[in-house]
């Protein structure tokens, strides 16, 4: 028996995962990574000119008029004379930090899936390596699945981590922070973070994101694969342009469709799908004084919304597409 026809399917697939991982590895990646570091570093930065400029004015700040110390006795009586509510704020306010801190490789994240997914099809048409890939034992199938998973969940899975890595760094600079003022960095910091709380979160938004940006995914794809040149300009302009149509003639009127639901629903889904927690606005706008704790039991709350579903079946619908096209492709 040849040795190549006794790979099984799965083994094959997930050699065409690592194929995608090794092409990809700098945006899948390294992106990410050097996201996180950079924005540390900016962090880093900021801290050591807060804490000089507060030991050039001995311990105090001029802020509106007033002075405000921050020197390490005042750090330590603010620790001792905090009330429930006062620990409450403090928690909110490191977690936030944490949380926007994180964010930065994940918005990265994004923009790397947008981009691969475009020439995802398109760059082996345009080299003429789809020659060589047809003349594997691969179905186009499995290629362009392949092209999905890596795009749904190894990119997402590959931001979580080094987002994960960001928040403990932000936090341990935080805590650096306070102790070089001679505060408690375990009460000040490190007890009112939710640090593993935050990652369990992170994770447990994967699945929300999956179906969220399939419809953006699934575009792309297919454009992808359609494109003759330029998938950018198909993938942007179609979307954009029948917008600016249906609304301008007034045939979202006649379709029962409004200009919010046509630009956030429609036109937003398919070009900003990508972009992780995006659906936390949808939410808000669905549910009267919706609030995102940031909890794990809250990251699956997308999922009672309808456009969450019609969008996953819109994507299926193009990657079916693609497949089909994919599959009639040549070096053309």
């Amino acid at each position: 028996m040849n040795a190549v026809t006794a790979i099984s399917p799965q083994r094959r697939f997930g050699w065409l995962l690592r194929r995608e991982f090794w092409e990809h590895r700098n945006g899948l990646l390294i992106a990410p990574l050097v996201t996180g570091l950079i924005s540390l570093l900016l962090t880093a930065i900021t801290l050591l000119a807060a804490i000089g400029l507060g030991r050039k004015a001995n311990g105090n700040i001029q802020i509106n008029g007033e002075q405000v110390s921050i020197n390490g006795l005042d750090l330590a009586t603010l620790t001792q004379q905090m009330n429930p509510s006062d620990q409450q704020q403090l928690a909110e306010m490191v977690n936030f930090s944490l949380l926007l801190g994180s964010f930065w490789p994940l918005l990265v994240m994004a923009m790397v899936v947008f981009f691969y997914c475009l020439g995802a099809l398109y760059d082996d048409r345009r080299d003429r390596s789809i020659l060589f890939w047809k003349s594997l034992p691969v179905s186009n199938l499995s290629t362009v699945l392949s092209k999905l998973v890596t795009a749904l969940l190894v990119a997402p899975l590959l931001a979580i981590a080094a987002s994960a890595l960001t928040m403990v760094g932000y936090l341990l600079l935080m805590m650096g922070a306070v102790a070089w003022l001679g505060g408690d960095a375990i009460a000040l910091v490190w007890q009112p973070a939710s640090l593993f709380t935050l990652l369990a979160t992170h994770l447990a938004w994967l699945p929300t994101y999956i179906f969220w940006a399939l419809p953006c995914v699934g575009w792309l794809l297919l454009c992808s694969a359609f494109a003759r040149r330029v998938p950018f300009l198909w993938a942007v302009v179609p979307p954009l342009l029948g917008g600016i149509l249906l609304s301008a003639t007034g045939l979202v009127r006649v379709l029962g469709i409004g200009h919010s639901d046509l630009w956030g629903y429609g036109v937003a889904r398919l070009l900003l799908g990508t972009i992780p927690g995006i659906d936390q606005a949808y939410l808000a706008l669905s549910r009267d004084n919706y609030q995102a704790a940031h909890l794990p039991s809250q990251a699956l709350d997308a999922f009672s919304l309808p456009a969450l579903w019609y969008g996953a079946l819109f994507g299926i619908v193009c990657i079916a597409l693609a497949i089909v096209l994919r599959r009639r492709s040549d070096d053309s």
